[in-house]
């Protein structure tokens, strides 16, 4: 499961779902934690030939040479962006590959993305457009302890923390703004 970890700390400790619709930000909310239930089914029920078959791919990916400038680009500026400067993650992961089983990926699932679980955290931001009948936005969180935010939070590399370190701080930096500009916020406990 460190190799699952270290992946989404490369690309920056966090797992984005964003959705533009007309409906009602709870409905998508809802329907975000439904597709999180189908990927949850998905997983226990997959075999190890499409475990083997993924794993393939992604070896694939990652040991195919960039083709224009915009991939060498994006090779180099991954690390930077995440802060790792590990320039050597495609050939750690390509290491790591092969031990990854289908426990290790339910796991990393159940504990830090699916919603029911009691170490996610999650920051949802909903926009509505002024021509909607309900125009005014908010932001809701959810961390794994409800009184864990607080000013000036700094994110942790620890895999551990990723969930509730990336919230406080996103939390202590962003929400004071979001406050002044109007929106309403609410924690979800």
């Amino acid at each position: 499961m460190k190799f699952l970890e270290s992946l989404v700390l490369q690309i920056g400790g966090v797992i984005r779902i964003q959705v533009q619709s007309e409906h009602d930000p709870i409905y998508l909310e809802e329907r975000i934690d439904s597709f999180l239930d189908e990927m949850k089914t998905k997983l226990e029920r997959l075999s190890e030939e499409e475990l083997q078959a993924t794993k393939a791919t992604l070896e694939k990916s990652w040991t195919e040479k960039p083709v224009n400038l915009g991939e060498e680009k994006g090779f180099y500026w991954l690390p930077i962006e995440s802060g790792y400067l590990n320039f050597l993650w495609r050939d750690e992961n390509l290491a790591v590959l092969p031990t990854i089983t289908e426990e290790d990926l339910s796991l990393f699932f159940n504990t830090y993305i699916h919603h029911a679980s009691p170490d996610r955290a999650k920051l949802s931001i909903h926009m509505r457009s002024l021509k909607s009948s309900s125009a005014n936005p908010s932001v809701s969180f959810k961390s794994p302890s409800a009184n864990s935010l607080s000013s000036g939070s700094q994110v942790s590399k620890d895999p551990a923390n990723i969930g509730s370190s990336a919230v406080e701080d996103v939390t202590a930096s962003v929400l004071p703004e979001l406050t002044q500009k109007g929106f309403t916020i609410q924690h979800l406990a």
